[in-house]
């Protein structure tokens, strides 16, 4: 998986940011979102996952969009 997850300490908690590039013709590592979710809720996800929506974008939707969308 095309994931990195990094831990910043702060003086308030901790939280984790997320980058993950999901290429075309893959699914999207939902599972592995939520793993990382569980571990601490003050999460930031982030990246290029080749997921439309016309949540955040305007192309059409594909699977990728409906799943993450859903998700």
């Amino acid at each position: 998986v095309n994931c990195i997850v990094i831990d910043i300490e702060t003086t308030v908690g901790k939280i984790q940011l997320v980058t993950c590039y999901s290429p075309p013709g893959e699914s999207l590592p939902l599972d592995l979102f939520d793993r990382i979710l569980q571990r601490n809720p003050a999460t930031i996800v982030a990246g290029d996952f080749n997921a439309k929506h016309p949540s955040w974008s305007l192309s059409s939707t594909n699977h990728k969009g409906r799943c993450l969308h859903e998700w």
